[in-house]
């Protein structure tokens, strides 16, 4: 008997469990997968596939409960969303930091490492407005200082990214840990 489709509410539930200490991003993974093989190819379901792929190589099994041998690589979700083209200023910006910060677990370091730059630039041409993608340097550690005031970039990446399971946590903590604390930016 087949498992039930999960809607992405019910997967970020099971990720929420991982947040308290259970190896859960799995079977969220697992759950990831099953709507796409299905065809439910959405932007969050992309996002999310790719986050757990790069986490399934950044951190051990035994406390993610991922099994990175049963996912498709980065490059391969990239070609079957449809190409990089195809990719929206979130795509582009959620690829961009998980590169920067550890390159190592897309596959060819230097590749990415080279491509980060590029997919942060073009995040920001696709959408200019971006507080958060227009300061992707000082939110990586690479700027001092912020070109827009600290507060209201904070306020975007939080709107942004929170509440979106394990990768809207870790891209809040991995940009809004680098970036100076501001008071009233909660």
């Amino acid at each position: 008997m087949r498992a039930p489709l999960l809607s992405l509410s019910e997967i970020t539930q099971i990720e929420s469990a991982y947040a308290l200490g259970a190896p859960t991003l799995g079977i969220a993974a697992e759950a990831l997968l099953a709507r796409w093989t299905l065809g439910l190819r959405d932007h969050e379901t992309f996002v999310r596939l790719v986050f757990l792929t790069w986490y399934a190589r950044a951190e051990p099994s035994e406390l993610t409960g991922l099994d990175g041998s049963r996912l498709m690589t980065i490059d391969t979700l990239i070609e079957e969303f449809g190409g990089p083209r195809t990719l929206s200023a979130e795509a582009l910006f959620v690829l961009a930091t998980l590169a920067h910060k550890f390159p190592d677990c897309f596959g060819d370091v230097k590749r990415w490492r080279e491509q980060s730059t590029k997919l942060f630039e073009t995040a920001i041409a696709h959408e200019p407005s971006s507080l958060v993608f227009r300061n992707w340097r000082w939110l990586s550690g690479i700027e001092a200082d912020a070109r827009d005031p600290q507060q209201f970039i904070r306020r975007e990446l939080r709107a942004r990214f929170h509440g979106r399971g394990s990768m809207g946590d870790y891209l809040v903590h991995i940009c809004g840990g680098t970036a100076p604390a501001v008071s009233g930016s909660a």
